[in-house]
């Protein structure tokens, strides 16, 4: 390594070594506020609160930054990859998903034709830099629009993969190209460019404002993607369209699906009937965002259309809400579907599969199934309350926070402060669902969860991992840890590992 790079990535990785200390008591200010804000305050109380919780996020958002530039790629950033382009941008969404909602921004994405999914190259390098851009966009620009170009250009001497980012609707007050080039950020993308051999341009584009582009070496792999199956089924998309609409229907249409368009819930049926013919399918995928403020139209449709429904991208609190209603509106038809937000498409396409009665070898598509797919409609409050939950967390001030949380879906949790307590609580009761802290007084989460795993009554319990840093995915699962929660707790995360912990309770009962 040019020893002039040694002094930045040491920096970096003295961060990363800092992260957990400086994260926890952030997570502890967000999770505190996040309960307070509950209570009964006054305007100026619950101001004072918001803007507490604002400025914990922006700090957060600093700190996983750090830590996202500071992973194993950095000392190897020239290390390719096999990858999807949709499953890059699907990271990329759920990446930049807060920063959306929270800046009331939307973006949308585009793709040249004919460009190949299947690529060999620097898959997290790419996904870093454009998150990078998207957000400093969203929070420095102060841009609420955002559209993105994907394209392919094959050269004489190389194949490149292209990505312009094209800000709209920016502040008055936008910097030029040439101020935005020396933002700390900024220069953090061009150094990870300039180690693949590319470079990031900033522009003016007209009634764009600023326009960043990169193009990185990336070589095609052959895999089936594109192809027609016969009959072709027809999805119908329903919404406004925006990046989530334009990667379902990327994937969709990879797959071999007719993909179609309604702006409205109830213009569905119409599209469907005109574009479906007696051999065919036809199914009606609807953006969670574009039905949430018609619940008396959504329930007619639910019990009334000729065609399955999935919706996807549902809040996580929300699919609670409403589960045990749709299961009555659907009258045991088996014809409404869920997928959590944040979805992802082979998530989409395995629910869209179970609705259509079809199987993943008619698709014409290479499909690379690293999730179990999801059936979450099942789930509701209902489902979870009685559950008996051991939290094994030092920390007593996370113990309250989690214990809380637990306690509003009518969990009844029990806690142990070290790994002795925690193993004198399993053998004496039977648990539906142990929440592992890693760092423990006497112990670690890795060892612990090791022995437990290693009693015949605990090979089937989920162990959730519950950790301030973002790094030890990997160990987690090497020690048996079924699933990771990385603080802070929120409700949203939390219901998430919950909705998982049952779903693998009732698939080994």
């Amino acid at each position: 390594m040019d020893k002039k790079k040694r002094p930045a990535a040491s920096l970096l990785a003295f961060m990363a070594d800092l992260h957990h200390e400086i994260r926890s008591p952030v997570n502890t200010i967000l999770n505190m506020t996040e309960l307070a804000a509950k209570e009964d305050l006054s305007p100026a109380a619950r101001h004072y609160v918001e803007t507490i919780e604002k400025s914990a996020n922006s700090l957060l958002t600093i700190l996983d930054d750090i830590i996202e530039l500071s992973q194993d790629e950095t000392d190897s950033p020239n290390i390719n990859q096999s990858f999807g382009l949709t499953d890059l941008l699907e990271n990329l969404k759920e990446a930049i998903e807060g920063p959306l909602k929270t800046k009331k921004a939307e973006m949308s994405l585009s793709f040249d034709r004919e460009i190949p999914e299947w690529f060999s190259g620097p898959r997290g390098r790419i996904r870093q830099v454009l998150t990078q851009i998207c957000n400093y966009s969203m929070r420095q620009l102060a841009s609420r629009e955002l559209r993105l170009n994907v394209s392919y250009k094959k050269g004489e001497k190389a194949e490149k993969l292209c990505f312009t980012l094209f800000v709209k609707n920016c502040s008055a007050d936008a910097m030029k190209p040439k101020d935005v080039l020396r933002n700390p950020r900024i220069l953090i993308c061009q150094r990870l460019l300039f180690e693949l051999g590319g470079q990031l341009m900033v522009e003016n584009a007209p009634n764009e404002r600023i326009q960043f582009s990169f193009c990185v070496h990336a070589l095609p792999i052959e895999r089936s993607w594109g192809e027609p199956i016969f009959p072709t089924p027809v999805s119908c998309l329903v919404g406004k369209g925006g990046l989530s609409s334009a990667l379902v229907s990327r994937r969709l249409s990879g797959c071999g699906f007719k993909v179609a368009r309604a702006a409205a819930l109830e213009d569905a049926q119409e599209v469907l009937d005109r574009e479906v013919s007696k051999s065919q399918k036809g199914i009606a995928l609807v953006d969670w965002e574009s039905v949430k403020e018609e619940p008396d139209s959504w329930k007619d449709h639910v019990s009334n259309t000729r065609y399955p429904l999935l919706y996807y991208d549902i809040p996580a609190i929300s699919m609670m809400r409403i589960g045990a209603k749709v299961s009555e509106w659907d009258q045991g038809r088996q014809q409404v579907g869920f997928v959590m937000s944040p979805s992802k498409g082979k998530q989409i396409v395995s629910e869209v599969l179970r609705l259509l009665g079809m199987e993943a070898e008619q698709l014409s598509c290479y499909l690379a199934w690293e999730e179990e797919p999801q059936d979450d409609m099942t789930i509701t409050p209902e489902g979870l309350e009685g559950l008996k939950v051991l939290v094994v967390e030092d920390d007593r001030i996370n113990q309250r926070i989690v214990v809380e949380l637990l306690k509003k879906f009518s969990i009844k949790p029990v806690v142990a402060s070290t790994g002795k307590a925690a193993l004198n609580a399993v053998r004496k009761h039977i648990f539906d669902a142990i929440f592992m802290d890693i760092n423990l007084p006497d112990t670690d989460g890795y060892r612990l969860t090791e022995k437990i795993k290693k009693m015949e009554q605990y090979k089937s319990i989920p162990v959730i991992a519950l950790t301030a840093s973002t790094k030890n995915r990997r160990l987690c699962l090497e020690a048996g840890m079924d699933h990771f929660l990385s603080k802070p707790y929120s409700e949203t995360k939390l219901l998430r590992s919950l909705v998982a912990t049952k779903k693998k309770r009732e698939g080994c009962s």
